[in-house]
């Protein structure tokens, strides 16, 4: 049975993989945006002022990715690079105008995605779904002996997300 279970938990992912990589590749070359850019551009968003390290930690990938993807939204004009105050050898990474206009046009094409995605489904199903995959990736992470990323973002809707739970804590002591 969990063979069975396996294969189409697979296929099903397969099938999202492929075809969220055609929608987004053909409606982000509208935006002026190429390949796997936006969540590097959405890593800096939600992270202003880290450093490459910081989003290669975050998005666990290699520090060489990083440079090169910053290199090209840099030139792109969709971050900009300066450097730390206290150490002129480390640049922190922030967003230009128009890497912050660009922002609200992946958010309405991921909107747009995951209306096509949850199709069918009722508000309580969405989130059961996305919680579950949530899960299924935090696990996949944890068994290859990788750290799950932090949800610093104030996006995450996991209603069981320790660090959503911290931000509505910290909110509520602030008041």
């Amino acid at each position: 049975m969990h063979s069975h279970n396996s294969g189409r938990i697979i296929a099903a992912g397969s099938v999202i993989y492929r075809y969220s990589n055609q929608f987004f590749i053909k409606r982000m070359r509208e935006l002026g945006i190429t390949g796997c850019y936006p969540p590097y551009l959405v890593a800096v968003a939600h992270n202003e002022g880290a450093n490459q390290e910081d989003i290669s930690r975050h998005m666990h990938v290699d520090k060489s990715q990083v440079a090169r993807i910053t290199k090209k939204l840099i030139d792109g004009d969709f971050i900009k690079r300066e450097a730390d105050e206290n150490d002129k050898r480390n640049y922190r990474l922030y967003l230009t105008d128009k890497g912050k206009e660009t922002l609200p046009k992946l958010r309405d094409l991921d909107e747009e995605f995951s209306d096509m995605l949850m199709r069918g489904m009722s508000s309580e199903q969405r989130e059961q779904f996305t919680d579950l995959a949530d899960m299924a990736a935090m696990n996949i992470l944890r068994d290859k002996g990788i750290q799950p990323p932090d949800h610093n973002c104030a996006e995450c809707r996991n209603k069981n997300c320790p660090d959503r739970q911290r931000r509505a804590d910290r909110k509520g002591q602030t008041k």
